[in-house]
């Protein structure tokens, strides 16, 4: 059975050593090999920050010396969680209901995972679940609220709820936003107007005074 060598170093981005995992360590050529990192940045002690690192693997066999290309691969630390946004926009031709547009946004993972978006009361119980555990692809999305409740009862005029959307990035990393909406089914009401005078002379000359309220 042969035996090799192997170094096993991880650089950031700006190609700075961060961690060695193995250092010129005797291995056999037959067997798989199995290190872990935990983000632990060797050289400094800390840890190391978020972003992207690459994992370098150089190998040569004893002992002839003869070296192996160098092989890499990129690794991405993410201990942020994606970007959620929400905004409410009621439909102004049927205003029981509304149109909840929502964006996801990641700085590593393109897809994000377990979003659930919610209708809660502000003692934060569940009003109606729009969907929940699903998965899509960071950009803008919108999904249509009814605005009733679990029993398909329509929510209180006047009522506090909020919505809330949470997702999950490939790296583990759950966010939640949340945005308070009060229910307002009443269109707004124009009283009281006047004009003053309500008889005046000739246009471009002369005016009325108009109020309302």
């Amino acid at each position: 059975i042969q035996t090799a060598r192997a170094s096993v170093r991880v650089y950031d981005a700006r190609g700075s050593l961060v961690a060695d995992l193995l250092l010129n360590s005797r291995i056999s050529n037959t067997n798989i090999q199995r290190l872990r990192w935990n983000g632990t940045n060797t050289v400094d002690g800390g840890f190391a920050r978020e972003g992207e690192y690459k994992v370098a693997i150089n190998a040569f066999l004893d002992p002839y010396g003869a070296h192996s290309p160098q092989e890499e691969v990129k690794v991405v630390i993410a201990n942020t969680g994606p970007r959620l946004t929400l905004v409410d926009n009621p439909d102004p031709g049927a205003s029981i209901s509304h149109t909840i547009l929502y964006t996801l946004a990641d700085n590593y993972s393109s897809r994000i995972t377990n979003i659930a978006l919610r209708i809660l009361r502000t003692n934060g119980a569940v009003v109606r679940t729009i969907f929940t555990n699903i998965a899509a692809n960071v950009g803008a999305y919108s999904n249509t609220w009814d605005g009733k409740d679990l029993s398909n009862r329509q929510v209180s005029d006047c009522s506090p709820v909020q919505f809330q959307i949470t997702g999950r990035d490939v790296g583990g990393n759950i966010s939640v936003y949340t945005l308070a909406v009060r229910i307002d089914y009443d269109p707004p009401l124009v009283s009281s107007i006047l004009a003053t005078p309500f008889v005046f002379g000739s246009p471009g000359r002369s005016n009325s005074r108009l109020s309302y309220a």
